[in-house]
């Protein structure tokens, strides 16, 4: 199979938000509490003494209108990079720990994959759609 049949008929913005996950405009509670539940083991993971979750952000296709059967749940938690006190080194720590993580894990939320990221607040993720899942909105 060539990329474009596969990419063929599966990208394009739809009138809904992705069914697996939304009930109308209003996430799923048993999809939200499964991802929050998820980004709070990760924060474990992260074993981090004092980390300061500032918001636990659902981005991407997930949250957006351009939703396929091959999207998956990007869970970003926002913290501040300056609080881990060595600057120069906190976005690559936490890549690291994201992708051993991301590696390491076969999570699925209604047989869509999730992936755990860490964003600094002061550096937002560049997304169509985004949802925070700590206020709901």
């Amino acid at each position: 199979m060539r990329a474009r049949d596969y990419v063929k008929n599966n990208v394009a913005y739809h009138d809904n938000l992705c069914p697996v996950a939304w009930e109308g405009d209003e996430m799923r509670i048993e999809v939200r509490y499964k991802c929050l539940k998820i980004a709070q083991t990760f924060i474990n993971y992260l074993d981090i003494p004092n980390f300061r979750v500032l918001d636990i952000v659902l981005t991407g296709s997930m949250a957006n209108y351009n939703w396929t059967k091959f999207s998956d749940f990007d869970i970003h938690v926002v913290t501040e990079y300056a609080d881990l006190e060595c600057d120069d080194i906190a976005e690559a720590f936490y890549t690291a720990k994201k992708k051993i993580w991301n590696d390491a894990h076969d999570i699925m939320i209604r047989r869509h994959e999730a992936e755990l990221y860490v964003g600094d607040v002061n550096e937002p993720p560049v997304s169509g759609g985004m949802y925070s899942l700590l206020d709901g909105k």
